[in-house]
């Protein structure tokens, strides 16, 4: 059964990061932070069918069932490098793994779709990341080495035709070199020392290469059900302005390595 994964804080412009739990258990019903239209309705799904039964106030966590929540913002795009909006966030947090997960409390940094931490050169303008094999986005494709230099390719250059900023947090960039199917390479133009951790945040959630061909309008509103991620969670259905469904993936199986799951 996949983690559920909430936001660290509503506030605007801070980094939002899956939430740490008791015993290193990351449970399977969780609250997302994002935003929808005015009174609009979000509905997050797990595996199991739907139980009705009021839920107590304190207790262990429960896994599965339904969960909804009112989000009174509405969230205009889901790409990642413009998830700082919170209503866009609490989304693409949830949706998307990364590269490395950063702990909220400790700040230490850990493998999550990187097998490892990367490997860096003397003046940081290289890094060297190996990919987890067996990675699938939800619409079947795989995530690998070169998806992953597709995805940062973009976040780092931007596509003014398309109307795809580059990300606030990737300076520098210079391009990715694919040193196989499971590594990649970033290059940079000056040192790029917090690198590894701007691949921990929400603005770097990885996108499946068809998403990645997508312009600002396929991110946007109306459009949701088309965004291909690889996290626990992907959006099943979309009513413009109302509701947004998201699921469960059943076969989600990458969670950060050092989580119970």
């Amino acid at each position: 059964m996949p983690p559920s994964l909430t936001p660290s804080s509503p506030a605007l412009g801070r980094t939002l990061h899956p939430r740490t739990l008791p015993a290193r258990a990351v449970p399977r019903r969780a609250v997302l932070g994002g935003g929808l239209g005015l009174g609009a309705l979000l509905t997050l799904v797990g595996c199991t069918p739907t139980d009705t039964t009021p839920l107590p106030a304190d207790g262990e966590p429960v896994r599965g069932g339904v969960l909804r929540y009112f989000e009174p913002l509405t969230w205009t795009t889901l790409f990642p490098p413009q998830a700082g909006f919170y209503p866009n966030g609490g989304i693409v947090n949830n949706i998307t793994d990364r590269l490395l997960y950063q702990d909220e409390e400790t700040l230490e940094l850990h493998p999550w779709i990187a097998e490892e931490l990367p490997e860096v050169n003397a003046d940081a303008t290289e890094f060297n990341f190996r990919i987890r094999t067996g990675v699938t986005y939800s619409d079947g494709s795989a995530l690998d080495a070169a998806n992953v230099a597709k995805n940062f390719d973009l976040f780092g250059l931007g596509d003014n035709a398309r109307g795809l900023p580059i990300s606030e947090q990737i300076t520098n960039y210079a391009g990715s070199e694919v040193l196989d199917e499971s590594t990649v390479r970033f290059r940079f133009d000056a040192p790029a020392p917090g690198f590894p951790q701007a691949t921990s945040t929400m603005n770097a959630g990885l996108l499946s290469n068809a998403t990645l061909d997508l312009d600002s309008e396929g991110f946007g509103p109306g459009r949701s059900t088309g965004i291909a991620t690889s996290g626990p969670f992907y959006i099943a259905d979309e009513q413009v302005g109302t509701r947004l469904s998201i699921r469960a993936r059943e076969d989600y199986d990458w969670a950060p390595p050092h989580f119970q799951h």
